[in-house]
Parts: C-alpha cells; structure tokens; sequence
C-alpha cells in the first residue's frame, strides 16, 4: 500500500497485490487452517497447496446462544479439525497449517481482523475481535477476510472464474454479498468494504 495517510491512518491510495491465478503462485508448502464462518453453518477445513480438503467438518452455527458461543464454536471446530486432518496421510507430510484463513460476514476490517456489524449474525457480533480471538485460541496467525471477497478468490484459483480478469461475484445465502475483480486484482477499497452489494440505507430513519 501506498500514499498519505488518512485519518484512520491508512493510506488513502491503495495499490493491492495481483489475485494468484494457481495453487503454483502461493508461497508456503504448508496447508492452511481455514474457516468458514455463516450464519447457518460454521465449517473448517485443513486445505493444502494444490486445494485438497482434509479434517472436514460442519457444525451449526449457534445464533440463538449469543456471539461468544459462535466464537467458541468456531475455534472448538478449528481444533477439532485439526486433530481431524493430523490422521489423514495426505496431509501428514506437509506438516502442520502454518496460519487461519478466515471467511466471515461483513462489513469487516481485513486490516485488523474486526468484524464490524454483519446484519445475519445478531448484534452481539458487533465489533467482535474474531482473528485476535482466533490466533490466542490457535497459536497461529490468522487473517480474516469477508466471505464473498474469499469466495471470488476461490473461484479465480480453482473455480469459474480461472483465467478471468474481470468479473463480479454476488453471493445469495443467509446474506447477500458480492465481490469484484477488476484488471486482476480484487477490489478492497478504503474501508474493506468495496463491492458489498447486501443491506444498502436509503433512508438513515428506516430499516
């Protein structure tokens, strides 16, 4: 990133990095612990290199019982994914997942792994700490990323979309999101929050 500061303190200029267009331009040979956080189900997997899933496991996502016990439920299935995948030989020789990968709702902060005010996961997500909780729960570094920004991603690498410059990614589950990819790289913008295409306030008074 580059260029002056703004109030937040990011550069206001953002010059992001080119999306991989294969598993050949990730630099670990490490797999990757990853998450996929929603408001219906909470589901991990350790992933390797070339995109093979090993330790799979989906669990509901506990809304009714309060943001702590989604947060709970997603490291308990984190954990419990690892133990998963340590029995599976395809894995075994690529050692241990060298950090988290995050899918979450948003709106969030990818900078600081804060998930700001996702409008399917209840209020008390509000502000929640998600990839500090994570990386204190796991011992790894963790990154969090919104859910559709990370499906496009998916769908550069090994999807639809292999090859494609261009495109945009609209999501319809338990929310509605969406993603771009413009000239290669995935639109962010300032605030991380470029191509959402869910709830939008027309009038500031209603819903």
């Amino acid at each position: 990133m580059s260029g002056a500061a703004g109030a937040s303190g990011r550069p206001l200029e953002l010059v992001l990095p080119a999306v991989p267009q294969g598993p050949s331009e990730f630099n670990s040979v490490q797999p990757v612990l990853a998450l996929d956080l929603g408001g219906t189900l909470t589901r991990a997997a350790v992933v390797s290199r070339d995109g093979r899933l090993s330790g799979r496991l989906a669990v509901p996502t506990p809304l009714e019982a309060g943001a702590e016990a989604v947060v709970q439920t997603a490291i308990t299935t984190l954990h419990a994914t690892l133990r998963e995948a340590g029995s599976d030989a395809a894995v075994g020789d690529q050692g241990r997942p060298w950090a988290v990968a995050v899918s979450a709702p948003g709106p969030l902060d990818p900078w600081t792994g804060v998930v700001i005010d996702p409008p399917n996961m209840g209020p008390g997500f509000r502000g929640m700490p998600l990839g500090q909780r994570i990386e204190e729960a796991l011992g790894l570094p963790c990154v969090v990323e919104r859910d559709t920004n990370v499906a496009a991603l998916g769908e550069v690498v090994f999807g639809a979309a292999i090859g494609c410059r261009d495109f945009i990614y609209i999501t319809v589950s338990t929310g509605i999101g969406g993603a771009v990819v413009t000239a290669g790289r995935l639109m962010m913008g300032p605030d991380g929050v470029a191509g959402e295409l869910g709830h939008i306030v027309v009038d500031m008074a209603g819903e």
